[in-house]
């Protein structure tokens, strides 16, 4: 038996994230109109239909905050001393 076609899928995520100083704040939201379900729609050669929706509802909100612990004077002179060694060995 032949259960039928599955139509398209689809959905909207949208991520934002804010670095304030050693502060890093991250909001997402997935799927947010709520589009991400599964449609299947079949005829059978006997002419009776399938037509299943199922809605999982996976819209999801996260927001995660993160702060830096340490010196990062430190961190700001290794990445210095990195990006002028690269440009040392392009000559």
């Amino acid at each position: 038996m032949e259960g039928g076609m599955i139509a398209a899928r689809q959905s909207f995520d949208f991520n934002l994230k804010k670095i304030i100083g050693d502060w890093t704040i991250v909001a997402e939201v997935s799927d947010l109109f709520n589009q991400s379900f599964y449609r299947v729609e079949g005829v059978q050669p006997n002419g009776k239909y399938n037509n299943i929706t199922n809605f999982n509802y996976p819209r999801l909100m996260s927001i995660g905050v993160t702060y830096n612990f340490g010196n990062q004077k430190l961190k700001k002179a290794r990445e210095m001393k990195s990006a002028n060694d690269a440009v040392k060995s392009r000559t």
